[in-house]
């Protein structure tokens, strides 16, 4: 509240959410919460741009009218508009990726399973730091897994049922997080698969992407 105060902002004046259509929007628009992920996950998960590349996108970026007549985040040039595409094609891909869907469920897994049997609490996912509930699940029955988990380089990946593995998933559907930009171009504003036949070939490669069955570790 007092941050809101400093702002000369009201509780009201943000409920509901989705009259900011720069915050929230539907697919395939960008908004802050979408440019988010698209510009962390590639900088500092995935590692395949460097701060100067997230500048250059920054740079680029204007706010522009979409076919809805909506506020929306989107890019001054063809050239980054493209280039920002390719950051999000990669990050949607690997949202698809069977090592996403292993290293959530294992998680999942695993609290549930200490959950199950008294060694940890639901209080404890409150008040306990993220250090200290993985130190009680070294100390678990659950310990020989998640030391497999933590120095994994990779998973294994089969259409067949693996027999030999220590924990294994079969893949499931998860959200579809895809972006598809906005930019100007000889004075209209278009959605860039319209114009790019770039965005429209990995546009393509991301909606017909599909991982193996089966995932797993090895014993």
């Amino acid at each position: 509240m007092e941050c809101l105060k400093e702002d000369g902002i009201s509780i009201s004046d943000i409920v509901p959410l989705t009259q900011y259509s720069v915050v929230d929007i539907e697919r395939p628009g960008i908004c802050v919460d979408r440019l988010d992920g698209v510009l962390h996950t590639n900088l500092i998960w995935l590692q395949t741009w460097e701060i100067e590349d997230v500048k250059r996108v920054y740079q680029d970026m204007k706010l522009l009218k979409n076919e809805h007549g909506k506020e929306e985040i989107g890019f001054r040039s063809l050239e980054q508009a493209e280039y920002f595409y390719t950051g999000a094609h990669t990050y949607s891909i690997v949202l698809q990726q069977n090592e996403d869907r292993l290293m959530m469920q294992l998680v999942a897994d695993v609290l549930k399973r200490l959950v199950q049997n008294g060694t940890i609490s639901l209080d404890d996912f409150y008040h306990l730091s993220e250090e200290e509930i993985i130190k009680m699940i070294e100390k678990s029955e659950c310990s020989e897994l998640w030391n497999h988990f933590t120095s994994l380089e990779k998973i294994e990946r089969s259409e067949e049922y693996p027999q030999d593995a220590m924990y294994m998933i079969e893949s499931f559907k998860t959200k579809k997080r895809y972006v598809i930009p906005l930019c100007e171009y000889h004075g209209n504003i278009v959605r860039l698969n319209e114009i790019s036949e770039e965005c429209s070939k990995l546009l393509r490669k991301y909606h017909s992407y599909k991982d193996f069955k089966y995932a797993y570790i090895k014993k």
